[in-house]
Formats: C-alpha cells, structure tokens, sequence
C-alpha cells in the first residue's frame, strides 16, 4: 500500500470527526442558548411551566418569533418602498416575500451523496431530525442525500465483491 492509498483511507475517518465535533459544539451551543433562555423565562413568569416537553416548544416558538421579527425589520429597511405599500394593505412586507426555509443540512446531504456517500448520510439523518422538530423544508433533499449516499456505499460493496470473486477466481487457475 503506497502512501496516496494510505492518505485515501485515512481522509474519511478524518471527515467525518470534523463533521461529529461541528454537530456536537452545535448542540452544545444550542444547550446553553436554551438553558440562558430558561433563567430569563423562570424569572419573568410568576408561575413558570415546568414540562421540559412544553418548554421545549416554548423555546423554540420564541426563536421562531424573534427570528421572524429581526428578519422583518432587516427587510423593511432594505425595501422601504415595499414595507410602505404593504403597511397600507395591512400586511407585512417579509411575509409577503418570505418563502419557506430549507434546512442547511438536508443541502449539504445531497451535495455531499453525490460526491461519495458517507457524508451525505451524516447529514441526512440530521437534517430529517431537525426538520421534523423545526418544520423547515428540505425532507426530500434529505431524503435524496440519504437514498443517493446508501446507493454509493452499496455500488461500493458490490465492487469490493466483485473484486473479491475475480481474486480467488485467479487463485483457483
């Protein structure tokens, strides 16, 4: 095994540590974002709720809310002519232009199935679990990057297969 296969095989393991510790400080980054969120919430309800389940989903409604507000306001600065004329209709501009937003993860599924598998997986199975909590588009991109991803990785089986069968049929002449 020369030095260029030997890289081959190591890069792989390599990736996919990167993406587990990028996956991994996300959630991480995500727990103490919620945990900030939980000391400013107990200490504004008299009678805070203490589901974690219900908490949960207060989280992340009120992240979808000032989410949606900060991208409001960015957009009515940057279109005053369009939020002016929707002001007068009742109706905000950004909703009018907003569509709905597809999970980062679910794309890089799919770009990354195509150019080999593994990675694809990784992501796609991510994604299809935070697109079902977040309600974000993108489950059939996931679900292409994962379809496309265990495609590659069984046209890879079948070939070390057919590699296998072809050696110990040069054996056996």
């Amino acid at each position: 095994m020369d030095v260029g296969q030997l890289m081959g095989l190591l890069f792989v393991p390599v990736v996919v540590v990167i993406a587990i510790i990028l996956v991994r400080r996300s959630r991480s980054l995500r727990e103490k974002e919620y945990a900030a969120w939980l000391e400013k919430y107990q200490a504004s309800t008299a009678q805070p709720e203490t589901d974690p389940t219900v908490l949960r989903t207060l989280w992340t409604n009120d992240l979808a809310t000032r989410d949606y507000a900060n991208r409001e306001a960015m957009y009515a600065q940057s279109n005053p002519e369009l939020a002016a004329s929707a002001a007068e209709g009742g109706v905000s501009a950004y909703a009018v232009a907003q569509q709905t937003r597809t999970n980062t993860l679910a794309v890089l599924s799919f770009i990354f199935s195509l150019g080999g598998g593994l990675l694809g997986i990784v992501f796609g199975h991510i994604a299809l679990s935070q697109i079902k909590k977040s309600g974000e588009s993108g489950r059939k991109l996931a679900i292409a990057g994962l379809v496309i991803g265990y495609g590659w990785i069984g046209l890879f089986l079948a070939f070390l297969a057919l590699a296998y069968t072809i050696s110990s049929l040069n054996g056996a002449i």
